[in-house]
């Protein structure tokens, strides 16, 4: 019998095991570690998820029946990360594809099939040929490259359970200290790792805070008639600095502005993702 292995590889320093819960509307509860070096040679994973965080970046193990589950859950996962590959490999029907997300694009699927000879479908991004035995000589060295992973590194499985209906309300309105505090460390933070994503961050945590029933920081002052260009000429320049570690006088005040009018409408960010987005200026934006 061939191997069987699914999952999700995630560059994203937001994403921890809360995030996890609340996105899938599971509870996980820990079940075993073991070494990363042992973990791959378990049957895995049947019953339970396999977890490895390092670095800002999160791998997923699952089985096949909870990624048809929870696939349009996992895709928003994968779209709201700054880059990010959801795979399924089951030898068993020597079916291998793979989903390549970057900066909430999809950038393609990319196909693999052994049968006979050697094929790959799409862009080829793990670099597989013919000399290639196994779609694991490719999935496997690129994991462990992403991760930076050792043999000694622990690997955290899980089991879990969905979340009763009723509970699903309260249980995606987080306490508003909490949510406080997260706003405030990001509104403090000297520099981001990606500054656009870290911005896009703070904005989804002002935008829960007033659907919850509070008023924003300086809501009042921000201009009504804003332009999606000019704000995101701001963003641009505000996610910009971040990144770059910049601070000045009126970071703290840009930062929470944009952040403030970007929570305050819907706006397709694509271009900014892309990199697409021609920046002019934005000291005009708020006179």
């Amino acid at each position: 019998m061939g191997m069987n292995l699914a999952g999700l590889l995630a560059q994203n320093e937001f994403l921890d095991l809360q995030q996890l819960e609340s996105s899938l509307k599971i509870d996980l509860k820990e079940s075993r570690r073991s070494t990363w070096a042992d973990a791959q040679s378990e049957s895995m994973y049947k019953n339970e998820l396999m977890i490895l965080s390092k670095k800002g970046r999160m791998l997923i193990y699952y089985p096949f029946d909870f990624f048809e589950e929870h696939f349009g859950s996992l895709r928003q996962l994968a779209l709201e990360s700054q880059e990010c590959l959801i795979f399924g490999c089951s030898e068993t029907s020597m079916t291998f594809v793979f989903d390549w997300y970057q900066f909430g694009k999809h950038l393609g699927e990319d196909a693999y099939t052994f049968e006979e000879e050697f094929r790959a479908h799409g862009a080829n991004r793990l670099g597989l040929t013919e000399e290639d035995d196994s779609i694991f000589d490719g999935l496997f060295p690129y994991i462990e490259k992403s991760l930076q992973i050792e043999e000694s590194d622990i690997a955290i499985f899980y089991k879990w359970h969905a979340r009763p209906s009723w509970q699903e309300p309260q249980s995606s309105v987080r306490d508003i200290a909490s949510l406080d505090q997260e706003i405030n460390q990001l509104l403090n933070s000297r520099k981001a790792e990606n500054g656009l994503m870290s911005l896009q961050r703070l904005r989804n945590l002002l935008a829960q805070k007033k659907k919850m029933g509070y008023r924003l920081p300086d809501e009042a002052k921000i201009k009504p008639g804003i332009s999606d260009r000019e704000l995101k000429e701001l963003i641009y320049s505000v996610s910009t600095e971040w990144q770059a570690g910049q601070w000045h006088e009126l970071t703290y005040v840009l930062r929470s502005n944009t952040a403030v009018a970007w929570a305050l409408r819907e706006m397709d960010i694509q271009d900014l993702r892309d990199g697409s987005f021609v920046y002019k200026k934005w000291w005009e934006v708020w006179k």
